[in-house]
């Protein structure tokens, strides 16, 4: 009996130490990624692209922006799976058991639109807030889409609900949903982004669990990033009126919207059914690796971003 308790210790500290790999190797490889790109671009400028237009320079800069960001995903994931050793099942890319994007998206929208405004008075009362430029050119502002509307959904989600959320699954539901919420909020570089991401992943790794699937959690943060993506492009190209009357109503009809699908979807009784299972989250505070990670992570997003 002792033995296996050890085995399941030794084998939550991996998992933790794994989780916090997959976050940290994350981060270098984007910083990493962007000071790549920031050399090739500028020697680009300096070379074979010395005069080019500023549309051109969009496209190039967006084209390395694709390329890098990319990479910086798509590697932790093939390390979680290859040298982490997770079965790919625990990446839960497969279509969900139960009918509830559309619930789901609906409390999550209304949820969104609560937690836009706190996210905005922390920005405000921390300075520490992030401006998102959208081109105007057609072509980089394609390349920009992809950017931040598709790889983040599919690989973001595939990475932390996926990868990391599937490290931590075996030690308990709720530790494994905070275990990649925390990282994922704090990578994301601004107290306002992370306040707001914090919530969004305990959202999209509950769902996880909830329906035994990413895909769900991937088409609500495609949808709430193509929202937040077609308001900039607004403001860029002299709508700011247009945008500000959309947030306008969807500040007032989607919170309402959400409650009411809420209420109903307790009722239902299906979405209390895997709240019931709570797990020691606390245990996280006890692994070194996963703290030592946040706490980096903390100074990151505080000080370095």
């Amino acid at each position: 009996m002792q033995s296996r308790k050890m085995l399941r210790q030794d084998g939550f500290e991996a998992a933790t130490a794994w989780c916090a790999g997959c976050a940290v190797s994350y981060l270098l490889l984007s910083v990493l990624g962007s000071m790549i790109g920031s050399i090739l671009l500028e020697k680009w400028r300096l070379g074979p692209g010395a005069g080019a237009s500023i549309v051109r320079y969009e496209w190039v800069a967006w084209c390395a922006n694709l390329a890098f960001s990319t990479l910086g995903l798509v590697i932790p994931i093939l390390l979680a799976l290859g040298l982490g050793h997770l079965p790919r099942c625990q990446l839960r890319w497969k279509m969900p058991k139960k009918a509830v994007l559309l619930p789901a998206l609906i409390v999550y929208l209304g949820g969104a639109q609560v937690a836009g405004i706190a996210a905005s008075l922390i920005g405000q009362a921390t300075g520490s807030t992030q401006v998102i430029s959208i081109p105007q050119s057609g072509a980089a502002c394609v390349l920009a889409f992809f950017v931040l509307c598709v790889i983040p959904p599919v690989l973001e989600e595939t990475l932390f609900r996926g990868a990391m959320q599937g490290f931590l699954r075996p030690y308990g539901l709720w530790l494994a949903v905070v275990g990649q919420a925390v990282p994922f909020a704090l990578l994301h570089g601004s107290a306002s982004a992370a306040f707001f991401a914090l919530l969004a992943g305990i959202f999209f790794g509950w769902l996880a669990e909830y329906s035994d699937s990413i895909l769900p959690g991937m088409v609500l943060h495609f949808i709430n990033n193509v929202m937040a993506f077609v308001q900039m492009a607004l403001i860029n190209n002299g709508a700011g009126g247009t945008a500000q009357m959309i947030s306008i109503l969807c500040l007032i009809l989607l919170p309402i919207m959400g409650l009411v699908v809420l209420i109903w979807w307790i009722r239902q009784g299906g979405l209390l059914q895997k709240l019931e299972r709570v797990s020691r989250v606390d245990r996280l505070l006890y692994s070194a690796p996963w703290m030592l990670t946040q706490i980096f992570l903390l100074i990151f997003c505080l000080f370095l971003a």
